[in-house]
């Protein structure tokens, strides 16, 4: 399926795949950057991969991976979106409504202390999604692909009131938190006022909504980033042939993912376990992306927050579009599920269930392997 060459510095490699000749790749090795800076190389390999309309190169530079995805066309791309605006209710149904959404979110909590045991230290451990607003005495663990970029936006705007939302207020975010004295840190854990949230998805509606964003041709820049890390992606790439809107087929991702683990894997596929450590920090709050729109207002009003809209994204292949995505979102997710899973192999769906065993547990979710469809919310 592959073609490998050797060259050296400006050295034409040409193959053949599929029967066919590849283009001609010049590559110039001095100017790709190097972990360290600029760096020259005199010799790599390069294995290209292709398909109708893409090529991909595989270039392997002192002993790491590095990709670059060539000749991909523009007309065919689609990816569907909704924006959702989450309730505005008026006071005297906030009212009304206030004593059934507290209700939730503590039954939320008890399901989460059950599967945690005893557990009972706590930490503001390196690596956690942890962002917060100190003077509101909120925290909140963002979760990658679970509106994680809805709650971004909510505390930037708490902490820079006078600021401007850009694309850098996630990064900015998360430099802040991470920068945060330890007798901050300490207060935030401690305090019985304090808002300690966690947000939460399905951890098969969050792989695949990872997989279609990250994996898709309107994304290259992240796609070629996280391929770079994916150790041993470029034998499962192209072992199906993928939708005309993504790098790789949804199956042999989720194959990849089983067969190599999760360990060392981009932060949009990595269980909630490890990013937010939900035995270890002591979370009051567990929001659901399925059902932000009916109760996430009862947490913002508390901080004096509004949400902004946020985006739905539905996976092509799975046959839906736009209207579908109009209606319930947690229906689009149900079904959305069932049409990738019913594809995979049975062993498969059962391993990756394994793999995030523990967001399943925690969280309350559950997903059944005879019919393949996802159990509704119940909180």
């Amino acid at each position: 399926m592959w073609q490998f060459c050797t060259f050296t510095l400006r050295k034409v490699c040409r193959g053949v795949l599929f029967g066919a000749a590849i283009t001609v790749a010049i590559i110039t090795l001095s100017t790709i950057k190097d972990s360290d800076g600029f760096k020259r190389i005199s010799e790599s390999s390069v294995m290209v991969l292709k398909q109708e309309d893409t090529k991909i190169l595989v270039q392997e530079l002192d002993g790491r991976k590095v990709f670059q995805i060539e000749g991909l066309p523009t007309g065919k791309i689609k990816e569907y979106k909704k924006h959702f605006q989450p309730s505005t209710l008026p006071a005297k149904v906030k009212a009304k409504q206030a004593k059934k959404v507290a209700e939730t979110y503590r039954k939320r909590k008890k399901v989460l202390l059950k599967s945690c045991g005893r557990s009972k230290y706590h930490r503001w451990a390196p690596g956690m999604q942890l962002i917060a607003v100190p003077d509101k005495e909120l925290t909140v663990c963002v979760v990658q692909k679970a509106g994680s970029s809805s709650w971004h936006r909510i505390v930037y705007d708490l902490r820079e009131p006078s600021g401007t939302w850009n694309g850098l207020g996630h990064q900015l975010n998360r430099k802040h938190g991470q920068k945060l004295p330890d007798h901050e840190k300490e207060k935030l854990m401690k305090s019985k006022s304090g808002l300690r949230v966690i947000t939460v998805r399905h951890p098969f509606a969050r792989l695949i909504s990872g997989w279609n964003n990250k994996m898709h041709k309107n994304h290259l820049l992240d796609s070629t980033k996280i391929l770079t890390t994916l150790k041993g992606i470029e034998e499962y790439i192209h072992r199906s042939k993928p939708d005309q809107d993504h790098i790789i087929a949804f199956k042999d991702f989720a194959q990849y993912l089983v067969d190599k683990g999760l360990k060392g894997v981009d932060i949009h596929f990595q269980p909630i376990e490890r990013l937010c450590q939900p035995c270890r920090f002591p979370y009051d709050y567990v929001t659901k992306a399925e059902t932000s729109q009916q109760n996430l207002w009862w947490l913002l009003d508390r901080v004096g927050a509004v949400m902004p809209t946020f985006t739905k994204h539905a996976a092509t292949g799975s046959g839906e579009n736009a209207t579908d995505i109009a209606k319930d979102p947690w229906q689009l997710d149900k079904r959305v599920m069932t049409a990738f899973f019913k594809k995979l192999p049975f062993e498969t769906v059962v391993k990756l269930k394994e793999l995030y065993r523990l967001d399943f547990e925690r969280f309350g979710y559950t997903f059944d392997l005879n019919t393949m469809t996802a159990g509704d919310i119940i909180d």
